[in-house]
């Protein structure tokens, strides 16, 4: 399942299931709280690095494991102060400073623990490591370092951050598209997923699949037809017997107007 936060008493009974629920890409359990030290502040920073550097996450104190499952509760003690403590170790160790969201929330057998919700970044984040940095990532059930060559890759990766900002607009939000749109129109499309490459949008029934790589920008416009847009240098068209949408990259190598109709797209 991809990340997705635990925010309410409920969530925590319901997804924090003693002997069933593992430790995965998006969730991390620690027994106690970082210890207040420089090694702790250190690993404080790279569990919440490995999160935001990777999918977004869970991190989970007061939650004891036995394999990588859930086997129990510890209370962590003063959650308020080791929340403050917390926020001062993403400021001073991480650049830059990812979004942190920590709650302290009551399990199901009363003790208090203290979820961390955590979620992706659109850039990569570092940890300051002596006159260097190092890149937490989280890998399955653990944390690895990114290398050197994955630095460089994700730093010129636009489509992860288009993917990020794609999947945070509701899917109940009016998009519109700015690209070359015949006659079915820019406005009042919707967001219907976001996969690893592509994206599918939908508008009256039918649906058009975007790759990642055709994406410019994505901002809110906060127009009734179009509380989003995204920028598509691509020219959309739907044909007139099977309603099926189209999309070519094209124009630039002489695709025009007529060249569609040719093919029966309005």
């Amino acid at each position: 399942m991809p990340y997705l936060p635990i925010r309410t008493v409920n969530d925590v009974a319901q997804r924090l299931l003693i002997g069933t629920t593992r430790e995965d890409d998006w969730l991390d359990f620690k027994r106690e709280p970082h210890a207040r030290g420089d090694q702790g502040r250190a690993e404080c920073a790279r569990d919440i690095a490995q999160f935001a550097n990777a999918s977004g996450g869970v991190l989970v104190i007061g939650a004891d494991e036995s394999a990588h499952v859930h086997s129990g509760w510890q209370a962590v003690p003063n959650p308020d102060d080791f929340i403050r403590w917390m926020h001062d170790v993403v400021n001073g160790q991480l650049t830059p400073g990812p979004v942190v969201e920590p709650t302290a929330l009551q399990t199901p057998s009363g003790e208090t623990a203290v979820i961390v919700n955590i979620p992706p970044s659109l850039v990569l984040v570092a940890r300051r490591q002596g006159e260097g940095f190092e890149f937490p990532i989280r890998a399955g059930d653990s944390r690895r370092y990114m290398t050197l060559m994955e630095v460089e890759d994700r730093m010129q990766n636009k489509e992860r951050a288009m993917k990020l900002r794609i999947g945070a607009i509701p899917s109940d939000a009016p998009v519109g598209l700015d690209a070359f749109v015949r006659q079915i129109g820019h406005n009042d499309w919707r967001v219907a997923g976001v996969d690893d490459d592509v994206i599918r949008l939908v508008k009256n029934g039918a649906e058009l699949v975007v790759p990642l790589a055709y994406v410019d920008a994505v901002y809110q416009a906060g127009e009734p037809e179009a509380q989003w847009i995204i920028r598509l240098p691509c020219y959309i068209a739907q044909h007139r017997q099977t309603k099926r949408l189209h999309l070519t990259r094209e124009l630039s190598r002489g695709v025009r107007p007529e060249n569609f109709e040719a093919r029966g797209l309005d």
